[in-house]
């Protein structure tokens, strides 16, 4: 049994370097390149088809509200049932990411990683985009959850994270030496952290 285990690693090792490889993140020879540099320094997110928006143009072009919108795709878990659509630019955003974030999967299939296309594509949920966008615009806490199902907590727990994402992004960029972005990453930064989302206790 562990001899097939790691046999089985060993396939998938193999597979994800070729995945690797076919995207430009390592050489043939396995060392790392631009595009691989970036995504090490990404973990609170997925980092292929983060790095893919990065690099493909789709962050520099945007405005940081637009941004963090499009960001708290990567972020949001639940399902939420007859969730309002994003206005019609954030909804060309979100239509990029899973665009991206389609591409990515099929890559991977190509490359013999076991992966449900269409799941992953599906795992990229645009519920609280209008939220967050309306929270980097500076509305009020209670504002954003007039235009928007989820709970109070799990809206909380969302937007932090998205800092958390916001911050290796930064580091992500100064390591490539991308100043633009990495202005942008902290003027995003600047724009959601803040007031009872990341008040240090709800009871002070």
């Amino acid at each position: 049994m562990r001899s097939s285990t790691v046999l089985a690693f060993k396939d998938e090792l193999k597979a994800r370097k070729r995945v690797l490889r076919r995207l430009g993140y390592i050489t043939s020879d396995d060392v790392v390149e631009l595009k691989g540099k970036v995504a090490c320094e990404i973990s609170s997110a997925d980092e292929l088809t983060l790095t893919e928006l990065m690099f493909s143009g789709v962050l520099k072009d945007i405005k940081a509200e637009e941004m963090v919108s499009l960001l708290s795709c990567f972020v949001w878990q639940e399902k939420l049932q007859d969730a309002a659509k994003p206005r019609e630019e954030l909804e060309l955003l979100f239509t990029q990411l899973q665009d991206t974030a389609r591409r990515m999967a099929k890559v991977q299939l190509e490359c013999k990683v076991q992966i449900d296309v269409e799941s992953f594509v599906s795992s990229f949920r645009p519920d609280i985009m209008e939220a967050v966008y309306a929270w980097a615009k500076g509305s009020k806490f209670y504002e954003i959850m007039e235009i928007t199902q989820v709970f109070e907590g799990s809206l909380i727990r969302a937007i932090r994270r998205l800092e958390e994402v916001l911050q290796q992004l930064i580091l992500a960029a100064k390591s490539i030496g991308e100043r633009d972005l990495e202005s942008k990453f902290e003027e995003a930064v600047s724009k959601i952290k803040r007031d009872i989302v990341f008040a240090a206790s709800l009871y002070l």
